[in-house]
């Protein structure tokens, strides 16, 4: 999972919404590639945070997203954030509350779901992060095959897991 975090000033996200910025799952490959590096020029900072397969088994989704928010809140600072919320709607106060607690008290924060689609500096965010998930996924099909788009939502890469388990266990 990557999980992305972009800063800009007001000029900045005025230059998002002109570059036409939006929900990354709505945009082709070839159009996320085109858009990342005018992105990171727009940005004031950004970083994106690779979270590994194990600290996934480890504990659930929501709790790692939270936690990576909070790391990217922390480490820039910023007066107010906007954030997608991946959680069912009745979940969303819970889960901005989780982060408010952690973050100083000081920061606006605006979470919601599919914060990507109404936000330009969560859809900047989320380009970046599925650019470098794309990547990282091209280069593991090299080693492995072809084993789907490597969401468990894909009978394709679900069927390669079967397989792969039944094998090596």
């Amino acid at each position: 999972m990557v999980v992305g975090g972009v800063v800009v000033d007001e000029v900045g996200l005025a230059a998002l919404a002109d570059l036409g910025v939006k929900d990354s799952k709505k945009l082709s490959p070839v159009r996320r590639e085109e858009l990342a590096p005018q992105i990171g020029e727009i940005a004031l900072g950004y970083e994106l945070r690779l979270v590994e397969p194990a600290r996934i088994d480890e504990t659930n989704l929501n709790l790692l997203d939270i936690e990576e928010i909070v790391y990217l809140i922390c480490k820039f600072s910023p007066e107010k954030v906007f954030f997608d919320v991946p959680t069912h709607p009745g979940g969303v106060g819970n889960f901005v509350g989780a982060v408010r607690g952690k973050v100083s008290v000081g920061i606006s924060l605006v979470g919601e779901n599919h914060a990507d689609e109404k936000y330009p500096v969560v859809s900047a965010a989320s380009i970046l992060a599925k650019v470098e998930r794309d990547r990282i996924v091209s280069k593991l099909r090299q080693g492995y095959g072809d084993f789907g788009s490597g969401y468990l939502s894909d009978a394709k890469t679900q069927d390669f897991l079967r397989v792969w388990f039944e094998k090596f266990g």
